[in-house]
């Protein structure tokens, strides 16, 4: 991460917060919208991992776990669930043009932006079909243990 990429978000985490919680939180539909707890979970875990992108840090994997694996319980496509992510392309630039006074950001700062923000978001969908795939093995299991107990209920 570059020195002015990382001081540019940092002066500006705030807004770019609040922007991306908007937009991770419209994900959800009426129907299954996020519990308050839900909700606030999601947006610590999404301000860590904002902060571990303009720090530099490289210590990602525990908000984006976290991230991912509340994602991974939504009834949503993994398309939709990686759209959080994807969304931060365009709300890091616009947010940054608007705290310039409506500036266009420097175009390099806002490619290596990009650039790790499409390294992060293989990541997540790594992290996210890891955690869907053992959320469908609990089921495959389960079915599995109900169907044992049937079949010695009835005495087969």
């Amino acid at each position: 991460m570059t020195e002015a990429r990382d001081k540019a978000i940092q002066e500006n985490r705030n807004e770019i917060l609040r922007r991306w919680k908007h937009a991770g939180l419209s994900l959800f539909s009426e129907a299954h919208s996020p519990s308050p707890l839900i909700a606030e979970v999601l947006g610590e875990s999404m301000g860590a991992l904002l902060d571990a992108m303009a720090s530099g840090d490289e210590k990602l994997s525990e908000p984006l776990d976290a991230i991912c694996r509340m994602l991974a319980v939504q009834p949503f496509r993994p398309s939709t669930s990686m759209r959080l992510f994807t969304c931060l392309k365009t709300i890091v630039p616009e947010t940054l043009r608007d705290a310039a006074g409506h500036t266009a950001p420097e175009v390099s700062l806002v490619e290596r932006f990009q650039s790790r923000t499409d390294e992060i978001i293989l990541m997540a969908f790594d992290r996210f079909m890891t955690h869907r795939e053992e959320l469908y093995k609990l089921k495959v299991e389960e079915s599995r243990n109900r169907m044992h107990m049937a079949l010695r209920r009835a005495g087969v």
